[in-house]
């Protein structure tokens, strides 16, 4: 079976265990920052998976290439993500949004190859 986050199958959690950059306290009023940030993270601040990508669940809504014709797919959940309200962090997670959208937790991510 595969995992449900890029890391593993642990849930992040507000006490303990916080592997990529999501909201901890109560929303909207109160970011605890247990992860070292409230708000966006530097893109390499959380541990590699095993391709050598970071942050590739938390932080920042990604765009990804699969396309509906008016609406555009995101991927990774972001900073402004609970477990409480909001499970899109997970690998399997998507959610549709209109191309003209952009707000402070959505980006792309680019890869490249310093070879």
């Amino acid at each position: 079976m595969d995992p449900i986050y890029p890391w593993g199958d642990r849930a992040p959690d507000d006490d303990n265990f916080q592997p990529c950059n999501i909201w901890q306290g109560q929303f909207p009023t109160n970011d605890l920052g247990l992860d070292g940030y409230r708000g966006l993270a530097p893109a390499n601040s959380f541990p590699a998976n095993g391709f050598g990508l970071h942050n590739m669940s938390g932080n920042v809504w990604e765009w990804t290439a699969g396309m509906q014709e008016s609406n555009r797919i995101l991927k990774g959940g972001s900073h402004l993500c609970h477990a409480s309200y909001c499970h899109r962090f997970r690998i399997a997670a998507r959610m549709a949004n209109p191309p003209h959208m952009t707000t402070s937790h959505i980006g792309f991510r680019v890869v490249g190859d310093s070879d």
